[in-house]
C-alpha cells in the first residue's frame, strides 16, 4: 500500500471574510445621518476585515441599496474598494435584491456592480461556480424573488 508523504498530510487553511447588506445610499428616514451612518459602518468593516487579513472576501448581497446609486454613493463605494484592492485582497459580491433584478440585469446591460468588476474593483459572481483555488469554490445565485428555491 503506498504511503502518502508528510507533505500530503498537511491541511491547507484559508482565512475569509463575510458580509453583506451594507445597503449604501440608504437614506433612512430621508436622513442624511443615516446615509453617513451606513457609510461609517462600511468603512469601519473595511478596516476590520482588513486587519483580519483574509484571503478574500464573499459579500453576499446588498452592497447598495438602490440599483441606480447616486453619484456620492458610488465614490464612496470606490473609496472603500480601492483598499481592499490596494491590501490585495479580492473582493466578490454576489447580488442581492437591493442591488438589482434578474430583470434590471437584463433590461439595461448589468448592474453597477459589473461596472465595478469592469473597473477591477470586484469579482461579480452572478449565477456561477467560481474557483477561487485548487481547494474552494463557491456559487452565487442572485436574488430572484419567490423563484430563488427553483434557480438553486
Amino acid at each position: 500500500m503506498p504511503h502518502s508523504t508528510p507533505d500530503e498530510n498537511k491541511k491547507k487553511s484559508f482565512r475569509f471574510c463575510h458580509t453583506a447588506d451594507w445597503h449604501l445610499d440608504y437614506f433612512q428616514y430621508q436622513k442624511k445621518e443615516r446615509w453617513e451612518d451606513f457609510i461609517r459602518a462600511a468603512n469601519l468593516c473595511t478596516t476590520m476585515m482588513i486587519e483580519e487579513t483574509p484571503d478574500f472576501i464573499i459579500h453576499c448581497g446588498d452592497f447598495f441599496h438602490n440599483f441606480k446609486p447616486s453619484p456620492g454613493a458610488l465614490r464612496y463605494a470606490i473609496s472603500i474598494l480601492e483598499k481592499f484592492k490596494k491590501a490585495k485582497i479580492p473582493f466578490y459580491i454576489i447580488r442581492g435584491n437591493h442591488d438589482a433584478s434578474k430583470a434590471q440585469v437584463q433590461r439595461f446591460g448589468g448592474t453597477i456592480l459589473k461596472l465595478l468588476e469592469d473597473l477591477g474593483y470586484i469579482l461579480y459572481v452572478q449565477d456561477e461556480m467560481i474557483d477561487i483555488n485548487e481547494f474552494i469554490a463557491f456559487i452565487g445565485v442572485g436574488e430572484y424573488g419567490k423563484s430563488t428555491g427553483d434557480v438553486l
